[in-house]
């Protein structure tokens, strides 16, 4: 991610480029809006690979595979919101961290910030998430010793 972090928040859109990241209980199904905008084909590989993989779903467990066909994002990261018991104390702030974390050296993301029912998703929420994004994305570089090139 570039040092400073743009955080933009529009309505659901398909990723152009970059990661595209996405959200499914421990019953990893895939929310019919989310399966509209990312296409019936990447939601049937995403299903497959989660059950090749044996992604459970648990609580910012996370799997990371190249974009199914029909889709534009690099990346696919799927991040676990737990059981219905978990999504209702979610800690949004941390699980921005987590998200944050698995993106790595993304240049740009999509965060599709849909999810199971009874995951709550309104603008506290957003806005926590996107602290948790910030604060995870932070580096005091200062004092580092910069690295010649080669």
């Amino acid at each position: 991610m570039p040092s400073t972090l743009k955080i933009t928040f529009n309505s659901l859109i398909q990723p152009k480029t970059g990661a595209c990241v996405i959200f499914v209980g421990d019953d990893l199904v895939i929310p019919s809006g989310l399966k509209k905008l990312i296409g019936t084909s990447a939601a049937n590989a995403l299903a497959r690979a989660m059950t090749a993989e044996n992604f459970k779903g648990k609580e910012k467990a996370a799997l990371t595979l190249l974009a199914p066909p029909n889709m534009v994002a690099d990346r696919l990261i799927v991040i676990g919101t737990g059981t219905a018991k978990d999504r209702e104390k979610t800690d949004y702030v941390n699980l921005g961290g987590a998200v944050m974390g698995r993106l790595g050296s993304a240049k740009q993301a999509t965060i599709l910030f849909t999810g199971p029912n009874g995951w709550r998703v309104d603008g506290q929420a957003a806005a926590d998430l996107s602290l948790g994004i910030r604060l995870r994305a932070y580096k005091f570089d200062k004092y580092k010793t910069k690295k010649k090139d080669d």
